[in-house]
């Protein structure tokens, strides 16, 4: 067979058309926009009741499941085991099944947490925390913080709606003197957003600046850019296109996410 190629191939005409032929570029009708800056606007704004994926909540979660736990399952007030891959259940009701790890430490300086795994716990109400990724946490001596949530979550008892109601993520996030930067995508309450360098400094403005984009249900990216000037409004572009302002009220989310990031 390969002998037969190299023939083939080798009595190929020099003179193939298709070595010099030209296509014309292709000429595509930009899509139109199916929503309004303003339905961008309340979209945005209606995702964002549910809160943002921070590690705290994560972690916090876990490790009280975990402590409901016994000597046999999963053993360990940290960690499930790869011998519980399959699952078991311990004396209290309590199921745990799958590999996790949690890691608290000091490094380079910093207090450091970590939760990672691939996991289910349920209660003996049936009630599940499932996890696929992790959290990762850096705690500074002066107070600032780094963090990274990553993967899929949902926990049914949890509190927060990005939680109970299950989402997946890439968020990075950092806090400084009492602010806050985001970067990073979250899937919840039923949108899809992207963060872009999205800062909040309380003592600047009473919302967030920067840019936030949602899916529409046609599938297209819609932007929601805010300026430095501290108007609740914003410009709304379509494919780079601007579609108009729309407004959304983001102070209290802002001040909810920023208390939520700070290290307690």
């Amino acid at each position: 067979m390969l002998l037969l190629l190299t023939i083939v191939i080798g009595c190929r005409p020099t003179d193939d058309p298709s070595d010099t032929l030209e296509y014309p570029p292709a000429e595509l009708d930009p899509p139109s926009p199916t929503m309004t800056a303003q339905d961008t606007a309340d979209r945005i704004a209606g995702a964002l009741q549910d809160g943002v994926p921070r590690p705290t909540p994560l972690i916090d979660a876990y490790l009280d499941l975990m402590a409901n736990g016994d000597e046999n399952c999963p053993g360990d007030l940290y960690q499930i085991t790869d011998d519980f891959i399959l699952g078991c259940e311990a004396s209290t009701g309590y199921q745990y099944s799958g590999v996790s790890d949690y890691i608290n430490a000091s490094k380079e300086g910093a207090d450091y947490q970590l939760l990672a795994g691939d996991f289910i716990i349920a209660t003996p109400s049936g009630e599940e925390f499932r996890l696929g990724g992790g959290a990762e946490l850096y705690t500074m001596p002066d107070g600032s913080s780094q963090s990274l949530v990553g993967g899929s979550v949902t926990w049914e008892g949890g509190e927060e709606g990005w939680m109970s109601g299950g989402s997946s993520m890439w968020m990075i996030a950092t806090t400084q003197n009492d602010r806050f930067s985001l970067q990073g995508a979250v899937g919840m309450n039923n949108a899809d957003l992207y963060f872009d360098e999205v800062y909040f400094d309380p003592s600047v403005c009473d919302g967030p600046i920067g840019s936030i984009r949602v899916r529409g249900d046609d599938d297209h990216w819609y932007t929601l850019t805010r300026q430095s000037d501290c108007d609740p409004c914003g410009t709304v572009t379509f494919h780079d296109t601007d579609i108009g302002t729309g407004c959304a009220d983001l102070s209290a989310w802002a001040a909810a996410t920023l208390l939520g990031l700070m290290p307690s």
